[in-house]
């Protein structure tokens, strides 16, 4: 038997394998690693853009007023926090849901859009008999067609609050916020003049 004649031809049969196993390997590996922190489909850049604006209370913990992703802003749980005192309005769950909104309406506002603007709302209440009081207050800010809304009676909320609200906010091609959507804006005109010289 010529060994050096086997290894040779043993070699030869096996590259096809090897080259299916590092392109396997390349691209899983490259799979998992880049979807950590990354959930944009297939072929869209999506922008986390962190918004602010000191209209309204600072953040109490380690989260944003508002972010964007996308073509949606998702709005964090407001208080009855006064900005400038970062203490709560005095006048119990309607004065407190009052302050809340006005503090939402001014997040809303940097972002270059409305109440209108709002598609889903969960209110959390620390006592469900405050339902109607919040209910006839949140009436004066959305008007019809209302978002969806979620309402959830919990036993504790930051600061001791009565009311909590947050929202996820939807905006089309019309409205124009921040620098995410100037490069989504931008990349979306590029892939339709590339398609127009094709």
């Amino acid at each position: 038997l010529n060994m050096d004649y086997i290894k040779q031809n043993l070699f030869i049969e096996m590259v096809p394998y090897l080259y299916i196993f590092i392109y396997l390997f390349k691209y899983t590996t490259a799979d998992s690693s880049s979807s950590e922190g990354d959930f944009s489909p297939p072929g869209k850049t999506f922008i986390r853009n962190a918004l602010y604006t000191d209209k309204a209370p600072k953040p109490v913990g380690p989260y944003s007023q508002a972010l964007q992703y996308g073509r949606t802003i998702y709005i964090s749980g407001q208080i009855g926090l006064d900005k400038d005192t970062m203490k709560l309005v005095p006048g119990g769950a309607e004065a407190e849901a009052q302050k809340a909104l006005e503090n939402m309406r001014e997040i809303l506002d940097e972002a270059n859009c409305h109440f209108s603007n709002v598609v889903k709302t969960t209110v959390y209440l620390h006592d469900m008999n405050d339902f109607a009081v919040v209910n006839n207050k949140y009436k004066e800010f959305f008007r019809e067609p209302f978002p969806a809304r979620t309402t959830i009676a919990v036993s504790k909320l930051p600061l001791g609050a009565k009311v909590e609200i947050e929202a996820i906010v939807g905006f089309g091609d019309s409205v124009s916020i921040a620098k995410g959507l100037e490069v989504l804006e931008e990349e979306e005109e590029k892939k339709t003049e590339k398609s127009i010289e094709i």
